[in-house]
């Protein structure tokens, strides 16, 4: 019999300082053995061990009273899950034993049982020794005594020698090994100090339980405790030979025949020497030296007696065993090369976790993995495991989720594609264990759903044990890991997964090889919840589809298709529907969250399987949406604008007005450059309606419609349609949808109808890089106006815009360029706020064009009455006849001072004068004058802004005329027959003055008045110079009269004329006949002769008539014998007068010109000549009618002032009467007349 005894061990410790011992029980059990675990830095707190082995509670914890270790106390199973987890590093368990030991001073009850605690420091303490201190002679030494205690011999179970360093050490071991070594009784703590000083800081002293070694003891009772699963194994009497062998003769002769591959050797060995050779030292035997290339079906059956405990033999005769390798070797010498071997353990350290799995199973999985990793072999792997697939579940699982799935893909499925290991394939999980089985599937889709069959759906029987492995991972089930990788490969890889959803029937279609043996590996209550995550994979990958082409549409429809049958709904219609069979909304809520950012952030990918995503969640709304989804996306292809199904899902959810608009004008866009005739149109407007409600007038309470286009106004898209129709030149189908309409059906109101035609006019208008209608944008603005212009006769904005367009096609024909280089375009027209002045830089910039003033006057009257900047203005008020008249009066005065200062500028004086003369004329009078306008008036009361300025232009412009001093010709290069040319300039300058006189606000009468006292001043000088000229002539013709017989040519007297009128007078003698003709000479040369010299020559006469004074007078005779033959300033006032006889005012000026001038000239003249008399009564005459046109007047004085003043003073004063009567300040005017008079 053995004896338990409890004893020390000197041991040594990892780097960690986790001790190195080795804990077995007494062999008599008869309760669950406890462990006392000693927490370290890897395991300091209970709670890592509630969660490494799943315990409903942390196990108690002990500490001992002088000390700062701390105990939890475990259980077997916990044990080795300990153990497991903390593979090389080998931590410190005791084992409890009975509570009689002496030992163990601390006891407490736990769970029905005593528990005790060691103590360290009582003596005399029992220590196990191996090695050299298992010598007496050595450990006499080590202790300096002479004489000691027994020493007796003793096995420590579950432990081994082991090399550390250059030092043997006893280290932990698998439940079957045994350390034999001698047990001494330490009497003192002095002895025990020794024995440490002597092994040394690396070596710990520790509890432990051993046994005596008397005789050698059999197997364990953990080893008895781990096999009570299996049947025991019936030992044979072993051969004559096989007795003599030890135990670790028969574990090398074991060793021998495995690594020689003789199984039936080894089947008799472990058959009869079972003691020696247990289940798990056989197994570990196996595992590290039969070869790997042994093929399976040679040890099968010894792997079967292993498993159930029955030797073939039976009771016969032991077969004989070789012993030859091992016979020779002595007792020492098997035992140290027993000890030297290094045997692998049975648990393959991927599956340490799976602690309620038996060794033989564990041996199994070992082998596999190694086959697979020695040879490559991996297709002996079912020959090794299938034949016990009934030994076990985990076993059948094992296979079916990690061998079966990766012997296919190498062997039956891609063989030319390279594969990993048994090993890295067990160890993947996740995304990347998907990526490797369906990597190849992924870039051929033809045999995508076998896979998914035959190589995922086993794979993913085995999550189970996959979780196990890994308990404190928080990645989602392999499961949800598929599906989610079916979503993310749908992104690039859209034919793979559609085949694989079309063509795989979900959870429930999987290929197990028959191996399942009908188990169901998913299970009744998840099977629905997997279904439901199939279908809802499948509507999110429709949410994730952004290709855009037909392709795509029709995977999205077979996916749609697919999803339908599988939860038994009604499947959407064919692609190729007309619109008539278009699908409708039909749900009476809201399905989508009202706000957008939450509604748009349900297509994330990370959201699509989410259980509450209404998008994506299986049933009848969700699968109504995407069928809506998907026909508007075909619809937007068919009108050649593809956009992919997630773009569509995304502007429905977003429902943003500013992307919709953008899409259909886009679309819009993208048809009105193609060619499409009436009936395409008609569809396609159809089409767009339907996206805009799609077919019905349900919608939520934020939104116009619910389609994609729903955030827009109805009347926006037919808006939009409506342009895209004009663009495209169908105006027969314009008037027959928006204009002409059937009853009932007009889609915009007329009113917003011609908003959009002369919308389509103005974009193409302003768009337009010349003017001329015949070309670009402005033929395109032109072809629509005629158009359309019928059907709208009474709009002004037509009429505005034809005046527009006419005036921008005239001004094509002339150069003109606004800034930098930029020629001309007619948007310029559009952006100036005066278009009227672009007239004047046309006339700046392109020479002699003032010439064309009609063709002018039409431009400018045009730009006045389009109002170009306001054309498209709804608030513009709209202008009767009378308004557009006086408008284009206003234009046409400003243009033509436009043209004057042109003219001017080209040094076209008489051009300018023309203008001035026959184009500006002073306004017309008021229907209803006041009385104070009656008497002064040159023109209307009530002018409005742009009058005025029209009246400054042109007072200016006949200003600047009569300014104009063009270079001085001298009179001496003229001719004497023919009158002077700058008298007669000066003449037309000062009659542009009157008429700026006429035209002028009252402010600016001094200015002109200023340049008229300037020319008065310069005709005074012509006149005394001309007065001064005819004196030299007449002297120099008195000195060659007949009769001074000066020796001198004599010079030919010119001819005088002599008027029809002339009178015919008594012969004279020749001096008067020469005298007479030299002064008529002088009146034909110089016709002008002021006031000055006449008021001379009256003065010196003291009234009486001379013979200078007879001679101009029958000068003037001569020149005037009829009234048809006056003189050209004669003319010019005659025109004045019948100019300016039209109104009370205007005549009343005239006649004061006349006045004024006639008056000055007949004091000159003779009364007793013919010509003279004439003169007179025409003075008379005017200034008859000038007085009874004035007779209105109340001041008579004034008037009687008025008839005695010069030309300068009674024009001065007329003109200020006039436009102060206006103002009703007659007492100013009567000041201004005093002070002239007292001039």
């Amino acid at each position: 019999m053995s004896q338990t005894v409890s004893g020390s061990a000197v041991t040594k410790t990892d780097c960690n300082n986790t001790t190195k011992t080795t804990d077995e029980t007494t062999a008599k059990k008869t309760t669950t053995p406890y462990f006392l675990f000693l927490l370290s830095p890897t395991i300091p707190l209970p709670c890592h061990i509630q969660i490494m082995a799943r315990l409903r509670h942390p196990p108690p914890v002990h500490s001992t009273g002088n000390s700062s270790q701390r105990f939890a106390v475990v259980d077997l199973a916990t044990r080795n899950i300990i153990r497991r987890f903390l593979g090389q590093r080998k931590g410190v368990f005791i084992a409890l034993p009975a509570p009689s030991e002496k030992e163990l001073d601390h006891i407490e009850a736990l769970g029905g049982r005593l528990m005790t605690i060691p103590k360290q420091n009582q003596w005399p303490a029992k220590y196990f020794l191996y090695g050299g201190l298992a010598e007496e002679e050595k450990l006499r030494e080590v202790l300096g005594v002479e004489e000691m205690a027994e020493m007796r011999d003793a096995v420590v179970c579950g432990g081994e020698i082991r090399m550390w360093g250059e030092r043997e050490a006893l280290v932990d071991a698998g439940r079957g090994d045994m350390v034999k070594g001698k047990m001494y009784v330490v009497a003192s703590k002095e002895e025990e100090d020794k024995l440490r000083e002597y092994q040394g800081e690396g070596y710990e002293v520790c509890r432990l339980t051993s046994k005596y070694a008397s005789p050698p003891p059999h197997l364990t009772a953990t080893h008895d405790a781990h096999a009570s699963a299996h049947p025991r194994r019936r030992p044979m009497s072993p051969s004559p030979t096989l007795r003599a062998l030890s135990g670790p003769h028969c574990v090398l002769l074991a060793v021998h025949h495995a690594a020689a591959a003789n199984i039936a050797a080894l089947r008799a060995l472990t058959a009869q020497r079972a003691a020696e050779l247990p289940l798990e030292l056989v197994l570990r035997v196996l595992l590290t030296y039969l070869p790997e290339e042994l093929e399976p079906p040679l040890y099968i059956d010894f792997l079967r007696e292993l498993a159930t405990g029955a030797p073939s033999a039976g009771d016969g005769p032991p077969p004989a065993v070789d012993t030859a390798g091992v016979e020779q070797l002595s007792t020492a010498r098997a035992t140290k090369r027993r000890r030297a071997l290094e045997l692998l353990p049975v648990v393959h350290p991927l599956y340490a976790a799976e602690a309620a799995l038996d060794a033989f199973s564990h041996f199994l999985v070992h082998r596999a993995h190694r086959i697979d990793a020695q040879t490559g072999l991996l297709d002996r792997v079912p020959a090794l495991v299938v034949p016990f697939l009934a030994h076990g579940e985990y076993l059948r699982t094992w296979f079916i989720s990690t061998a079966l799935p990766l012997l296919r893909l190498s062997y039956e499925y891609y063989p030319q594609r390279a594969t990993g290991a048994l090993l890295d394939f067990a160890r993947l999980h996740g995304t990347p264990a998907l990526d490797c089985q369906l990597g190849p599937a992924r870039r051929d889709a033809t045999h995508v759903a076998r896979d998914l069959r035959a190589v995922v759906a086993p794979w993913l029987c085995g999550a189970p044990q996959r979780r196990r492995r890994r308990p404190s991972s928080d990645e989602p089930d392999d499961w949800a890991c598929l599906f989610r990788w079916l979503l993310h490969a749908s992104t690039d890889s859209l034919p793979v997964v559609a085949t694989a959803i079309c063509e795989w029937d979900g959870p429930a279609d999987m290929d197990l090889g028959g191996y399942e043996q009908g188990r169901d590996y998913v299970g009744d209550h998840h099977q629905p919840r997997l279904e439901m995550l199939y279908a809802q994979t499948a509507l999110a990958c429709l949410c994730l589809i952004d290709q855009s082409d037909t392709p795509a549409l029709d995977t999205a429809h077979a996916l749609l298709a697919r999803v339908c049958h599988f939860l038994d709904c009604e499947p959407p219609p064919a692609l190729a529907v007309g619109i008539a069979s278009l699908p409708s909304y039909d749900l009476d809520d809201a399905v989508l969250p009202a706000a957008a950012a939450a509604a748009a952030s349900l297509l994330q990918e990370h959201r699509l399987l989410e259980p509450d995503n209404p998008m994506t969640t299986p049933g009848r709304r969700s699968i109504h949406i995407m069928t809506l989804i998907l026909f508007s996306a075909c619809a937007l292809s068919s009108m050649q604008h593809p956009v992919s199904v997630r773009h569509v899902a995304k502007m429905f959810l977003q429902d943003d007005r500013h992307e919709q608009l953008s899409l259909l004008h886009t679309v819009l866009h993208g048809l009105s450059s193609s060619r499409k005739d009436s009936a395409q149109w008609t569809n396609t407007r159809l089409k767009l309606l339907w996206l805009w409600n799609w077919g019905t007038d349900i919608h939520d309470a934020d939104r116009n419609a619910q389609g994609i286009l729903g955030a827009l106004q109805g009347s926006t898209v037919e808006t939009e349609i409506l342009k895209a129709l004009v663009e495209s030149c169908h105006y027969p189908l314009v008037l027959q949808t928006y204009i002409k309409p059937a009853a009932g059906l007009q889609p915009l109101p007329i009113h917003d109808v011609e908003h959009v035609i002369l919308t389509c006019i103005m974009h193409h208008y302003d768009n337009a890089s010349n003017g001329n209608r015949t070309r670009g944008g402005m033929k395109r603005a032109a072809e629509i106006f005629a158009a359309f212009a019928p059907h709208f006769p009474q709009s002004s904005r037509f009429q505005r815009i034809q005046a527009l367009l006419s005036a921008t096609h005239a001004m094509s024909f002339y150069s003109l360029i606004l800034h930098h280089g930029v020629p001309f375009q007619p948007v310029d027209i559009r952006a100036s706020s005066n278009p009227l002045a672009l007239i004047q830089k046309l006339l700046s910039q392109n020479l002699a064009s003032y010439t064309k003033l009609d063709d002018l006057i039409s431009i400018g009257q045009n730009l006045v009455m389009s109002m170009p900047s306001t054309i498209m203005n709804d608030d513009h008020p709209q202008l009767d006849a009378s308004i557009v008249e006086r408008n284009k009066a206003s234009a046409e005065r400003r243009v033509v001072g436009m043209a004057i200062d042109a003219a001017l500028e080209e040094d076209d004086f008489e051009t300018a004068y023309s203008y001035v003369v026959n184009r500006l004329s002073p306004a017309a009078p008021s229907p209803t004058p006041s009385l104070s306008s009656q008497r002064f008036s040159f023109g209307s009361v009530e002018t409005d802004e742009q009058e005025d300025d029209a009246e400054d232009v042109a007072w200016r412009a006949a200003l600047r005329a009569g300014r104009f001093n063009a270079s001085k010709t001298q009179s001496s290069s003229w001719s004497q027959s023919a009158p002077r040319p700058d008298l007669r300039r000066l003449e037309q300058r000062m009659e542009l003055l009157s008429q700026a006189l006429l035209l002028a606000p009252p402010n600016r009468l001094e200015e002109v008045l200023t340049v008229w006292q300037q020319c008065e001043a310069e005709m005074t000088a012509l006149l005394a110079e001309e007065t001064e000229a005819e004196e030299r002539f007449n002297d120099a013709a008195d000195k060659k009269l007949p009769g001074t017989f000066i020796n001198e040519t004599i010079t030919v007297q010119p001819r005088r004329e002599v008027g029809r009128g002339a009178v015919e007078e008594a012969p004279m003698g020749l001096f008067d006949v020469a005298r007479g003709a030299a002064a008529a000479f002088s009146k034909s040369a110089f016709p002008l002769r002021g006031s000055a010299q006449a008021a001379s020559e009256t003065a010196q006469t003291g009234g009486n008539t001379s013979s200078r004074a007879s001679i101009d007078l029958s000068d003037s005779g001569s020149m005037g014998g009829n009234d048809d033959r006056l003189r050209k300033r004669d003319m010019v006032a005659s025109a004045a007068t019948g100019a300016l006889a039209s109104g009370t005012g205007a005549l009343a000026s005239g006649l004061g010109w006349m006045l004024g001038k006639y008056i000055s000239q007949s004091t000159k003249m003779d009364s007793g000549s013919n010509n003279g008399q004439e003169r007179n009564q025409y003075t008379s005459k005017s200034a008859s009618e000038a007085l009874r046109t004035m007779s209105c007047s109340s001041d008579i004085p004034v008037v009687h002032q008025l008839t005695r003043m010069t030309k300068f003073h009674l024009t001065t004063a007329l003109i200020y009467l006039d436009k102060l009567a206006l103002s009703s300040t007659l007492s100013l005017a009567k000041q201004l007349l005093k002070s002239i008079h007292q001039c």
